[in-house]
């Protein structure tokens, strides 16, 4: 059940570049992908949750969905923010997606400073 005030809320994505390369870090399932480009590192953050939502739940394992990154993630995502408080929750809808392509609708990118 989603709490309220949070039935849509999107998935933190924290984005970052080293060395010529872009990460796209999905903080509440700690999933990072990356890409030549931010485009490609999004897209394929995306074909990760979706295979990751799916697994979850073929298993009927949907209690266990969330596997958040570790804290230090989470303070710099709060820190480009500026928020003292973040709830995470599982977006409406993301559950019954059939598709990869659909999963970016529910992204929410946020540039660590590296990429600001």
């Amino acid at each position: 059940m989603p709490v309220k005030g949070f039935e849509r809320s999107p998935l933190d994505v924290l984005m970052s570049c080293e060395e010529g390369k872009f990460y796209a870090h999905c903080l509440p399932f700690d999933l990072l992908a990356e890409g030549e480009t931010e485009k490609e590192a999004r897209i394929r953050l995306a074909e990760m949750i979706f295979e990751y939502i799916r697994f979850y739940l073929e298993k009927n394992m949907e209690q266990f969905i969330f596997r958040p990154a570790p804290i230090k993630y989470w303070e710099i995502l709060r820190a480009v923010r500026e928020k003292k408080h973040f709830i995470p929750s599982l977006p409406v809808g993301l559950l019954e997606v059939s598709s990869a392509n659909r999963v970016q609708a529910y992204l929410n990118p946020v540039n660590a400073p590296a990429c600001a």
